[in-house]
């Protein structure tokens, strides 16, 4: 009967140690800013006849993917009560995450740079997604998202 008393004051201990190990270096991880604001807010002007309330500079369902020191993270921005965002975001870091460089993927009318040869039927959707993002095999990011 001592041996499984003395495993579980040895547990016990082990895992105090690790505890206080581990919240000791989170205390020293300084927050870094990934995004700010929405990158897309000039859309909001033209959200008056969407149903549902838009959240402006709002950025949730983040998604994120590593290789290396290139870090790239997307998430809905500006997003809606009831459904989607204005835009996906899009952060992407080339140093491990020291600096970020922010903007939106050019997935909809929201988002500038949306490519010319876009077509029509496609131009007309206001709102983005479900963003996702992964690198392959080949180092390549391949990301994607509905409208």
């Amino acid at each position: 009967m001592k041996l499984p008393r003395k495993a579980v004051w040895i547990s016990a201990l082990a895992s105090a140690v690790a505890l206080i190990t581990s919240s000791t270096a989170v205390a020293a991880i300084t927050p870094i800013l990934v995004s700010g604001p929405s990158p897309v807010a000039a859309c909001a002007s033209t959200n008056a006849d969407q149903p549902g309330r838009n959240f402006l500079n709002a950025e949730v369902e983040p998604q994120i993917a590593v290789n290396g020191d290139n870090i790239i993270t997307m998430f809905h921005q500006d997003r809606w009560s009831n459904g989607g965002g204005n835009a996906i975001g899009v952060s992407v870091s080339s140093n491990g995450g020291a600096t970020w460089t922010e903007s939106a993927m050019p997935w909809n009318e929201c988002a500038s740079g949306t490519p010319a040869g876009t077509p029509p039927s496609l131009k007309g959707y206001r709102r983005t997604s479900d963003p996702w993002v992964s690198f392959g095999q080949d180092g390549i990011a391949y990301a994607s998202a509905l409208a």
